[in-house]
C-alpha cells in the first residue's frame, strides 16, 4: 500500500540525503565551532547557530535530489504500492506496456521532464551559493556532535538507523536460503535450492550474462568518453566549462523512465531499434556522469605544478598525460568504471524499454518473473547482485581506498 511504498522510497533514497549533507559538512571550518565553544556556547547551541545554518545548502540539495528521484521512481511504487498509487511514472509504464498509447505517455514524460528541469535549476542555484571553506571535518567534530546528546539516545538512534538500512537486505538474503516454496520470514530450514533454481532457470542465466557483458562494455565506453571530457572541462581552457559540466551531469537529474522512453524513440529513428547497441548507448548515457564526476573530482585535487614541471622539462602533452596525469587519476578512472558497471547491472527503467529475447537484463527478467510468480528464487537473484556490488566495493577499498574516490573540495 501507500505506506509501504513511502517506507521503501525512504529506504532507497535516504543515502542520497546523507551524502549531500556530508559533502557540505566536510567543507565547514572546524575553527568556527571551536570559536563558538570558546565564547561559551553549548554544543547544542553551537550546532543550532553555527553548524546547522552552514549545512543548509547540503540539506536543500539533498531535498531536491531526493524529491527528483522519488518523482521519477516507478519500480518501488510498482512493487510496494499494491495498485493503489497512481503516479506519473506508473502511468507512463502502464501506457507503454498495457494501453500502448505512446502519445499520452510522451505527454506525461514531458511533464516529468519539466519538473526535473525546474529541480535542476534550483539545485544549480544552491550550488552557486558558496559556503564557508575549510579543512575536512575530522573525527573530533563527530565526537563533539555525539557527546552533545545523551549517549544512550545517540546510540539508539544509530542502531535504529542501521537496522532500517540493513534490515531489508538481511531479510532478502536470509529468505534466499529457505526450504519452503513460498516467501516467508523468518525462513524455515536451510537450503541452497533457490540458488540452484537461479542457475537452472535459463532466462536468469542468459539475462545475467547480458547484464555482465553490458556492464563491462558500458564501463569501457564511459571511460573512453568521460575521461577526456572531465580533463578538458576541469582544467582545460574550454568556454562555458561550467555549463558543459552541468550538461554532462544532467542525466543524474532526469527521471530514468523519461530518459529510457526518449532514447527508445530517438535510437529507433536512427535505425538502431531494440538492440544491444541501443541498450549500450542508453546505459552509457546514464553512466557517463559517474565517470565524469569521479575523474573530475580526483583531478581537481591534483596540483597543476606536476604537469607544469613536466612541461618545463620538455615533455609534450601526450607524455604529460601518459606519465604524469594518468597515473594520478587512476583512482578516479577505476572508481568511475566500477560505478558505471554497478549502475548498469542494477538498472531497470532504461533496460525495460530495450528488452527483447536477446537484450533482456537480469533486473528486467526479475520484474517479469515477479509479475507471474513469487518465490525465493528472486531473493537468490537479488543476493547474487548484492554480492557483485559488495565485491566491487571491496576491490576499490583494497586497491585505492574509498576515500580516494571522493571528489576533492
Amino acid at each position: 500500500g501507500p505506506t509501504s511504498a513511502v517506507i521503501g522510497l525512504v529506504h532507497v533514497l535516504v543515502p542520497f540525503m546523507v551524502l549531500s549533507i556530508a559533502s557540505v559538512l566536510r567543507s565547514i571550518d572546524l575553527q568556527l565551532e571551536e570559536s563558538a565553544r570558546i565564547l561559551g556556547a553549548s554544543r547544542f547551541k553551537t550546532f543550532l547557530k553555527v553548524t546547522f545554518p552552514l549545512s543548509l545548502d547540503g540539506i536543500g540539495t539533498g531535498f531536491i535530489i531526493v524529491f527528483l528521484l522519488a518523482n521519477g521512481s516507478f519500480v518501488t511504487l510498482l512493487l510496494l504500492g499494491g495498485g493503489e498509487l497512481k503516479t506519473l511514472p506508473l502511468l507512463i509504464y502502464q501506457q507503454f506496456t498495457i494501453s500502448r498509447d505512446f502519445q499520452f505517455a510522451a505527454a506525461m514524460s514531458n511533464v516529468l521532464l519539466a519538473i526535473a528541469v525546474g529541480c535542476l535549476y534550483l539545485q544549480l542555484r544552491l550550488i552557486k551559493r558558496k559556503g564557508v571553506k575549510g579543512y575536512a571535518v575530522t573525527r573530533r567534530f563527530f565526537y563533539n556532535m555525539r557527546v552533545g546528546l545523551p549517549k544512550v539516545w545517540m546510540l539508539v538512534y544509530v542502531v535504529l538507523f542501521f537496522i532500517f538500512l540493513l534490515g531489508p537486505i538481511f531479510i532478502v538474503v536470509s529468505i534466499s536460503f529457505t526450504e519452503t516454496e513460498f516467501v516467508a520470514f523468518p525462513p524455515q530450514g536451510f537450503s541452497w535450492k533457490w540458488y540452484q533454481r537461479f542457475f537452472d532457470y535459463e532466462p536468469f542465466i542468459d539475462s545475467f550474462i547480458v547484464s555482465v557483458e553490458l556492464a563491462i562494455a558500458t564501463a569501457l565506453l564511459g571511460v573512453g568518453l568521460g575521461v577526456p571530457a572531465a580533463l578538458a572541462v576541469t582544467r582545460g581552457r574550454v568556454p562555458y566549462a561550467n555549463t558543459i559540466m552541468t550538461f554532462l551531469l544532467s542525466p543524474l537529474s532526469m527521471p530514468l523512465i523519461v530518459v529510457g522512453f526518449a532514447l527508445l524513440f530517438y535510437l529507433s529513428a536512427l535505425g538502431l531499434g531494440v538492440s544491444f547497441v541501443s541498450l549500450l548507448i542508453a546505459h552509457t548515457v546514464i553512466s557517463l556522469p559517474y565517470v565524469v564526476r569521479t575523474v573530475a573530482g580526483v583531478y581537481r585535487g591534483i596540483s597543476p605544478d606536476y604537469e607544469e614541471s613536466a612541461a618545463v622539462l620538455g615533455a609534450n602533452r601526450m607524455q604529460i598525460f601518459w606519465h604524469v596525469t594518468l597515473p594520478m587519476i587512476k583512482p578516479g578512472i577505476f572508481a568511475g568504471m566500477l560505478f558505471a558497471m554497478l549502475i548498469s547491472i542494477d538498472n531497470l527503467p532504461i533496460s525495460f524499454f530495450f528488452g527483447s529475447a536477446d537484450t533482456n537484463t537480469l533486473p528486467v527478467v526479475m520484474l517479469s518473473y515477479l509479475e507471474h510468480q513469487f518465490d525465493p528464487s528472486v531473493a537468490a537473484a537479488s543476493s547474487i547482485q548484492l554480492i557483485v556490488a559488495v565485491i566491487g566495493l571491496f576491490i576499490v577499498e583494497r586497491i585505492y581506498g574509498l576515500d580516494a574516490m571522493t571528489p576533492a573540495s
